[in-house]
């Protein structure tokens, strides 16, 4: 079922289900244990500050270069930032 405690949002699921969320009954996004499937063939991302407090994670994002250019970057739990590519 889906609950509430103090305002934050949970979703508790039995071993092995699939759960889908889906948009006048077309399934857009599943959730199982092989991880998410988005069913549109994109992953659409605000540009960002860099999230910071991660420990043996990766985190990809986007950013503004600088330049006005969006850059597309993972960053890892050592706070070490890789930029996967820049906007043309």
């Amino acid at each position: 079922g889906i609950g509430s405690t103090t305002g934050d949002m949970y979703y508790n699921a039995l071993t092995n289900d699939s759960h889908f969320f889906r948009i006048n009954g077309v399934t857009e996004v599943e959730i199982d244990a092989d991880g998410i499937d988005i069913r549109n063939g994109w992953l659409e991302l605000e540009e960002r500050t860099a999230p910071s407090g991660l420990s043996n994670h990766a985190r990809i994002y986007a950013k503004d270069n600088g330049s006005g250019k969006t850059q597309l970057v993972v960053i890892f739990g050592s706070g070490a930032e890789q930029v996967i590519a820049t906007e043309p």
